[in-house]
């Protein structure tokens, strides 16, 4: 997953953590974050448009047309929007576990003799491997991504 795509898929991940039925104080982590990253785009990407994304979540045509956009406005260099993406997705992760699906597989700050990943079905990116540093083989296989939500 690259660093646009992982801006989508933090909006995705932020709407779809609002229609799990989380607790409030979940809630209320996801959408600090979230705010954080709307303010963020708005302020540096104003011409960019996440509505199509928040409104189907789980639609991969509409996270890869976010992600042009954001290429098209300059963004794959903008560390700070990132990081608050990866706040929106941590906090998913962490309060509406539903959304895995979304999000897939990311390891990062990882040490290990090997890594094996299989039978990956996600909705939005497969594997995401950052900092990771093995000292022996990483098999990846029988993945699928972007396709229909697996947890349906």
């Amino acid at each position: 997953m690259n660093e646009l795509e992982i801006i989508a898929t933090a909006v995705a991940a932020a709407q779809a953590g609002a229609l799990t039925g989380i607790t409030k104080a979940g809630e209320q982590a996801i959408t600090d974050a979230y705010v954080g990253l709307q303010a963020r785009l708005r302020r540096n990407y104003g011409t960019v448009d996440v509505a199509p994304v928040a409104q189907h979540p789980d639609s991969r045509i509409a996270r890869e047309a976010l992600a042009r956009e954001l290429a098209a406005a300059g963004a794959e260099s903008d560390g700070d929007l990132l990081a608050a993406a990866e706040l929106v997705i941590q906090e998913a992760r962490a309060h509406a576990p539903g959304v895995g699906g979304l999000i897939g597989v990311d390891l990062e700050n990882v040490e290990a003799e090997a890594i094996r990943i299989k039978g990956l079905r996600s909705t939005g990116s497969g594997a995401r491997l950052k900092g990771v540093k093995v000292t022996g083989r990483i098999d990846i296989e029988d993945v699928e991504v972007g396709g229909a939500d697996p947890s349906h």
